[in-house]
């Protein structure tokens, strides 16, 4: 039987980094089911164990050698460890140390007799492989660095299921746990390990076992109030954008709290459990568990008031939705904290400087002094001064963001996002943008296009009337006032009568027409110039761009202006969520074309792009200066 010391220390329910040198001589014993598969690591295995053994080092990889868990459920009756997972490791490592002449712990298996004598092939290949390889790359007669290595720098995550318990007891219950685990139901998480370093690793301090227990209870119902609070919708998306909810919502603010310490980045996306590796280890620097607990609780705290403030809110929201930066959302939250905490912050400079942090990279101090001045100009000024060149240097830079430019394709989207901020103005209105409808995993989000791309030629056009026509999504083809139907049932007409039995698959009228197929060029060409006004340029400009859901943004198409204008309405009627600044555009809020609600021209793209730059003036009080 191993040391009573040992014992009580491995009785622990909660997960824990157990030394290899805690299983040595301790008479430890182990149990492998029947409904385990055996005993199967082949060589290449075996010696990757052996060099990633041989090859640590502690300066360089940390304070210890990871095996990775072993779960583990302890049978009173037979006092010994059921090994429910990790059976591979722990039989390899128990190898290892009896071919090092060292006493190695024991193992049994409750096996068939052709089951065992698959098994013993494999051991046998194994003790093999272990000789042949102690022989060719350590120093003969040598075998002690490599035993002292797996011995004092090696360990295990060890996690114990249920109480004590007979053999008898929950044997379903235990399979049914290996059988989720080994079909990835079952993960054991940053959060699930630290939880329970929370709840079984407290201070006493002088507490009697009855005010023991309640802080425990205590600490365990706090953990799944923070739990239930982050996994709600809501509360999730504003803080952590688009990324899914995890099975364990505080593995989020654990990753928080890991780079609000300044942890490599890489050793998060390399290593399995990161968070749980560094808090066990030496590098750590907290210095117990009583204020792991309250870094935790603060940061909480601290993003629950957030949350509840409505500026604050919709900025933050801003900062964890951005895509256009590959930084990832839990290091923004980080300089948020950082930032709030510093020596004399107030709630007034804390908001400015999340503005200023909100827009940078995407408008600059100059980029709204620009607007500002754009902006001060009637219309007609403004566009006679959009149109002549040598005052390209008065333009913001936001002017130039297409969606076509791979390095101003994100900005677009995170412009378009702050623009709808800015429009509600929740300072004033205290209104809140709905991040949990906009980061939705149901909601995937696309940048739209008001006005859509021009056909590529005759029969492309004549294709999307006819969609539109014969459409069952909307009714637009019958809103349309009867004239201007009129022309359109004309076009579709002649350019379904061209001609294609030549292989004129894009239906051009031919080079030297007809007195009658003249009058049809004119009629398209005049059809083109009234209904299609934006050039193939300015498709993809940031005048012609707004926002949509996946949903709508697919039931819209590539339909006119007007067609996506009554489809729209149709999907907020249903409940989808239009963002304001396109509910402006379609509804031509920002122009003065009343005579013609159906089309989107040149005139009303830069009546909207004006409009943005008001909105980006707005912005100038924000910068230091």
């Amino acid at each position: 039987m191993e040391s009573l010391e040992l014992h009580n220390k491995l009785m622990l329910r909660n997960p824990q980094t157990i030394p290899i040198s805690e299983f040595v001589g301790s008479g430890i014993q182990f149990f492998i089911p029947s409904y385990q598969r055996g005993y199967r690591w082949e060589s290449t295995e075996i010696i990757r164990l052996l060099k990633d053994i041989k090859d640590y080092n502690p300066v360089k990889d940390g304070d210890f050698y990871c095996l990775q868990p072993v779960v583990v459920r302890f049978d009173k009756k037979n006092n010994h460890w059921r090994l429910i997972d990790g059976q591979q490791r722990l039989t390899t490592i128990s190898l290892i140390l009896a071919i090092l002449e060292k006493e190695p712990f024991k193992i049994s298996y409750e096996r068939d007799e052709k089951k065992s004598s698959i098994e013993q092939y494999y051991i046998q290949n194994a003790r093999n492989t272990i000789e042949k390889w102690c022989d060719e790359n350590l120093v003969t007669g040598n075998k002690s660095e490599l035993y002292q290595r797996l011995k004092d720098d090696c360990r295990v995550i060890w996690y114990s299921i249920g109480d004590f318990c007979t053999e008898d007891e929950s044997i379903s219950k235990e399979h049914d746990f290996f059988i989720h685990l080994n079909s990835g139901k079952i993960a054991l998480t940053d959060a699930e390990l630290v939880k329970a370093i929370l709840l079984h690793n407290l201070k006493r301090d002088n507490l009697n076992d009855s005010s023991f227990d309640n802080k425990q209870r205590q600490r365990a119902s706090q953990w799944d109030l923070m739990e239930r609070s982050l996994r709600n919708e809501k509360f999730w998306r504003f803080i952590a954008g688009r990324k899914p909810i995890p099975s364990s919502a505080l593995d989020y603010m654990l990753e928080i709290l890991y780079y609000k310490y300044g942890q490599s980045e890489k050793d998060y996306l390399s290593r399995q459990n990161p968070i749980f590796y560094w808090i066990e280890s030496t590098e750590c620097q907290i210095s117990d568990t009583d204020e792991l607990w309250r870094e935790l609780w603060d940061i909480y705290h601290r993003l629950e008031g957030w949350y509840n403030d409505s500026v604050i809110y919709n900025l933050i929201g801003v900062l964890s939705t951005r895509i256009s930066e590959p930084e990832i959302t839990p290091k923004r939250i980080v300089k948020a904290i950082r930032e709030w905490n510093k020596s004399g912050m107030t709630k007034s400079r804390f908001i400015t400087w999340l503005k200023e942090e909100v827009v940078s990279g995407l408008i600059s101090k100059e980029d709204t002094l620009k607007a500002e001045s754009l902006s001060s100009l009637s219309f007609q000024e403004y566009t006679e001064l959009l149109d002549k060149e040598e005052y390209a240097d008065k333009i913001p830079a936001c002017h130039n963001y297409r969606y076509d430019n791979t390095a101003t394709k994100g900005k677009v989207f995170d412009f378009l996002l702050v623009m709808n901020i800015v429009l509600i103005n929740p300072e004033v209105t205290g209104r809140r943008f709905p991040f949990e409808e906009f980061n939705s995993q149901g909601n995937v989000w696309n940048i739209e296009h008001i006005s859509p791309n021009n056909p590529k030629n005759n029969n492309a056009l004549l294709l999307a009337l006819k969609g539109m026509r014969d459409s069952k999504e909307d009714n637009s083809w019958e809103r349309m006032p009867n004239a201007i139907r009129t022309e359109f049932e004309e076009v579709i007409k002649i350019l379904d009568e061209i001609d294609t039995s030549d292989g004129n698959e894009a239906r051009e009228f031919p080079e030297n027409p007809t007195e009658s197929q003249r009058n049809d060029i004119l009629k398209v060409d005049s059809f083109k110039e009234n209904y299609l006004p934006i050039s193939d340029k300015e498709v993809m400009t940031l005048g012609n761009l707004t926002l949509l859901t996946e949903r709508p943004n697919k039931g819209i198409g590539n339909n006119f202006f007007f067609s996506k204008r009554g489809r729209l309405s149709k999907y907020q009627a249903e409940g989808c969520f239009i963002p304001p600044l396109t509910l402006n555009v379609f509804t031509k809020w920002y122009t003065q074309d009343y005579d013609q609600p159906l089309f989107w021209r040149k005139q009303n793209r830069l009546e909207y792009l004006f409009a943005l730059d008001k909105l980006v003036a707005s912005l100038k009080g924000i910068f230091a200066s």
